[in-house]
Order: C-alpha cells, then sequence, then structure tokens
C-alpha cells in the first residue's frame, strides 16, 4: 500500500512540474524542429495536419518549384490559422507558413520548404442572403475562404443571383483570386472581385490576429470609375 502511495506522489509531481510529458507529445512523423513540434503539438490540432500526405501542397499551376512542407494544416475555422500564424510568428527557428487554395498561383508562392502548408480547401460554406438592414441592404453572398468561385455562382443562382464580377475562370478559391484582386473582363464595369467586397475576415501576419475589414461604398461607373473605397477594422 505505502509502494502505491508513493508511486501514485511521484505521480502527482511529475504531472505538476513536467506538463509536457502528458500534453505536449510530438508526433513521431514531425520533421520540424523539436521545439516547433512540440509547439505544434501543444496547439491540439493534431486531427487537422498531416506529416505524411505533403506531396500535393509541393506542387502549383507553375510546375517550377517543388518545395515540399514538413506537415500540412487542414483548417477547419480562421481560429486554426490564428494559432498557426502565431507559432511561426514567435518561433525561434523561422518556421516558415503558407496559405494554398486551390493551387493556381506560380513561383512557388503557395509552399513552404520544411514548413507548413495551410490548406485553404478545407474551410468549407456558402450562405446567399441579404447584407445590411433597411435601405441599407444588399443581396450578398457569405463563402469561406477556401470555397470555388464556380461552387460560389452555383448557389448564387439558386436564388436568382450571381457575383457582380468574375474571374474568366471559376475553379478558383475565393480567397485566392480576392488576395491577387480577381481581375477579368467585368473589371472595366464592375471593379475586381475585391471591390465588390462587403467584409472580409483577414488573418495578419502579424502577432497572428484576426480582424474583421468591413469596406463602405459600393462604387458604380459613371464618367471616370471612382476605384477609391473606405474601409475599417472592427
Amino acid at each position: 500500500m505505502l509502494a502505491v502511495h508513493l508511486a501514485w506522489v511521484i505521480f502527482t509531481l511529475l504531472y505538476a512540474f513536467f506538463p509536457r510529458l502528458h500534453r505536449h507529445s510530438c508526433h513521431p512523423s514531425c520533421s520540424l524542429s523539436k521545439e516547433n513540434c512540440r509547439e505544434l503539438a501543444a496547439l491540439n490540432l493534431n486531427l487537422n495536419i498531416s506529416f505524411s500526405n505533403t506531396a500535393k501542397a509541393s506542387q502549383d499551376f507553375g510546375h517550377m518549384y517543388h518545395d515540399r512542407p514538413s506537415a500540412v494544416l487542414y483548417a477547419s475555422s480562421a481560429q486554426d490559422i490564428v494559432a498557426i500564424v502565431k507559432l511561426a510568428y514567435f518561433s525561434r527557428n523561422h518556421l516558415t507558413i503558407a496559405a494554398k487554395g486551390a493551387g493556381h498561383s506560380i513561383y512557388g508562392q503557395a509552399q513552404a520548404l520544411h514548413g507548413i502548408v495551410i490548406e485553404m480547401s478545407s474551410l468549407k460554406g456558402i450562405e446567399v442572403g441579404v447584407h445590411g438592414f433597411g435601405e441599407a441592404a444588399v443581396p450578398s453572398v457569405e463563402a469561406s475562404g477556401g470555397e470555388l468561385w464556380i461552387d460560389v455562382v452555383k448557389e448564387a443562382l439558386k436564388k436568382g443571383m450571381a457575383p457582380r464580377s468574375l474571374t474568366d475562370y471559376l475553379y478558383l478559391s475565393v480567397g485566392g483570386t480576392l488576395s491577387n484582386a480577381g481581375v477579368s473582363g467585368q473589371a472595366f464595369r464592375y471593379g475586381p472581385q475585391i471591390s465588390n467586397v462587403l467584409e472580409l475576415e483577414v488573418v495578419t501576419g502579424e502577432m497572428g490576429s484576426s480582424l474583421l475589414l468591413r469596406f463602405f461604398g459600393f462604387y458604380e461607373r459613371s464618367g471616370d470609375a471612382d476605384f477609391t473605397r473606405k474601409g475599417e477594422f472592427f
């Protein structure tokens, strides 16, 4: 009985003073630095992280660079991305991260050699409705950054609507085109896609904070187009 009691005391002390032994164990396939592996394990995102299926994340539309990451995060929410960005920001080992949508970037922009690629296609959700109230109400669509524009169009058409500005190729992710403005043959009349956005939830690279950016005042083409729009952070 004394031996059992003594063992319990030792276990309790280890639990209290060395919490990493039971909470921050590294994944056996993690090829990041030991410190980054421990920090990654501490985020409790293991179910959404792959350390083995990383080949696809080392390819893009340009086929010029093939930088293989050490891990791929299948983000389930903006908070997953916030956690990874914070980890990279405070990392002393220069951990690199990159967001990957449909993979149509070039020059390896969506690749992270020995780092972490955030697979945005796992972020799903499209809701077509009305934004705002009263006279300020406008038809709108709320879409996750990983959704493809072709699916946004299909959902909007069910309600008899369509986005004002689209890229000529629709099998691109919402987040990917908005990060590059989203220019097409319709831009001369309605502006690029980014100019038709009411709100954006943005995860910043500094400190990994999540901000809601609201835009005010759609512009209409009347004479010379006015590309000036106002934004505000919340």
